[in-house]
């Protein structure tokens, strides 16, 4: 079957509600019951492109239909159909009789709907579902160019470049990230304090060193706030080299010591990091995008 990037996007999609369903599960109850609504969404959409690719078709609402009629139509059984139905019958229990499943039962349902579609993917479309990546869903472009440039060092061993690929990523990234415009105005007039009482002799300007700084830790603030893990955070910053911009725009790159070689695993790791935050922030900003073009105002992320 041939790579039609609109049905890879749509196949990234399904593994971002899977991501997404993996997080709401996480959360206190009740709300972490709200995970079923996605995993099943997840698969619908799923099922919905597999049967628009082999020309299935779909007789009536019922969910199990889409299986019904793939299963005709290619004359292939589903591994995992039952678990499916399951699925079906818990999302409909807690739409319409407002009975969540429990947890035990989530972490069953997340498992089984991440291997159906790992089982199924490679049969109904001819690609692996570990081949799909999320960086297809990277909307703004500079973004995603770094993200494929890290992807392409990796793949070809270069895993420092690929690191810095990633940080410079996420110092693009912060950049995009909101203003707190009251909080840089009291910053500013702070910092113009304390460089009045500064020693004349120090060499370098501090009102610039201490507006930098906290632009800084407002737009990591900012992060915490949009529920960026802080450990993860904090891992990733240890990890990754310092990326920042000149006046030019060109990078520059403040590598850090290392006691041992970098491991593919810590690349992995600051790699999916980066990319989830990504998401995150366009989830949120998308809808503030839609509050300030409403009122006129444009964000940094409406292209």
């Amino acid at each position: 079957m041939p790579r039609n990037p609109a049905l890879i996007a749509k196949l990234a999609l399904v593994r971002y509600m899977l991501d997404v369903a993996e997080s709401q599960r996480q959360q206190p109850e009740p709300v972490s019951g709200l995970a079923i609504m996605t995993i099943h969404d997840a698969i619908e959409l799923f099922m919905n492109l597999a049967s628009e690719s082999a020309g299935a078709g779909k007789v009536g609402k019922d969910f199990m239909a889409l299986f019904d009629a793939l299963e005709t139509s290619t004359g292939t059984s589903f591994v995992h159909k039952e678990g499916m139905r399951r699925l079906n019958k818990s999302r409909v229990n807690a739409k319409h009789y407002g009975t969540f499943p429990s947890r035990a039962d989530l972490s069953e349902f997340a498992d089984l709907a991440d291997s159906f579609v790992r089982a199924n993917c490679d049969l109904l479309f001819g690609l692996p579902f570990e081949s799909i990546s999320l960086v297809v869903l990277v909307t703004t472009a500079e973004l995603r160019e770094c993200l494929e440039s890290a992807l392409a060092q990796r793949d070809l061993g270069e895993f420092e470049e690929a690191m810095v690929l990633i940080a410079e990523a996420f110092a693009r990234l912060q950049q995009l990230l909101p203003d707190d415009r009251d909080l840089m105005s009291d910053v500013g007039r702070v910092a113009r304090h304390i460089t009045e009482l500064s020693p004349p002799d120090r060499g370098y300007p501090i009102n610039s060193e201490i507006v930098h700084v906290f632009e800084r830790v407002a737009k990591r603030l900012w992060l915490l706030e949009h529920g960026i893990d802080r450990r993860e955070l904090q891992l990733f910053t240890e990890l990754v080299p310092h990326v920042g911009f000149v006046l030019s725009g060109d990078r520059f790159v403040q590598s850090k010591m290392r006691k041992t070689p970098l491991q593919r695993e810590e690349l992995e790791f600051c790699f999916g990091f980066v990319l989830r935050t990504i998401l995150r922030v366009q989830d949120a900003e998308g809808m503030a995008s839609q509050v300030l073009r409403e009122r006129g105002r444009r964000s940094a992320w409406d292209v």
